[in-house]
């Protein structure tokens, strides 16, 4: 009986070793959490960006749509990589906003991107044909009214400081 119970035992755990670890590799999932991004978020009209994404299925078929006002157009089915992404290049040709949106087909995950396809010489840009960075953090006159602010604060609790043991040291004599 004891002889039994420790061939089961042992059955069990060479099953776990080599059954479980295929087991949880059999199914299609997604390798990490689904992220997109575009080359460039403002292309002239006709132009193109590379639209890529991750987070899908090993080899699963991801279609590419981009939205223009509520209307949806199918621009082409891409195949994710073995680790569950895609890079696929897109050309846009409709004036104004657009949503890219990648879909997978089995896994049903969704990765989206907004970008603005502007007329033939409205780029956006900073005028010598690079695309302008997005204003961020506070201007210069607000740095300085800071700054100012700062330097003040501490002029006055220095001040106040001196003040004050100036004012213990005449009291202690």
């Amino acid at each position: 009986m004891r002889v039994s119970r420790n061939l089961v035992l042992i059955l069990a755990t060479l099953a776990a070793i080599f059954v479980g670890p295929a087991a949880a590799h059999a199914a299609p999932y997604p390798i990490g959490e689904p992220a997109s991004s575009v080359s460039d978020g403002v292309v002239p009209d006709g132009g193109t960006l590379t639209f890529s994404g991750s987070g899908f299925g090993a080899g699963e078929l991801v279609q590419i749509t981009a939205v223009y006002g509520g209307k949806v157009y199918v621009l082409k089915t891409v195949r994710a990589s073995a680790d569950g992404s895609f890079r696929t290049v897109v050309a846009l040709s409709i004036v104004g906003s657009a949503v890219l949106t990648a879909t997978g087909q089995e896994s049903g995950v969704v990765v989206v991107q907004n970008v603005r396809v502007t007329a033939d010489g409205d780029g956006g840009g900073d005028g010598d044909g690079g695309e302008a960075l997005p204003t961020t953090g506070p201007s210069i006159g607000d740095m300085a009214g800071m700054l100012y602010g700062g330097v003040g604060a501490v002029l006055l609790g220095s001040g106040a400081l001196w003040f004050t043991r100036r004012r213990r040291a005449g009291s202690a004599s």
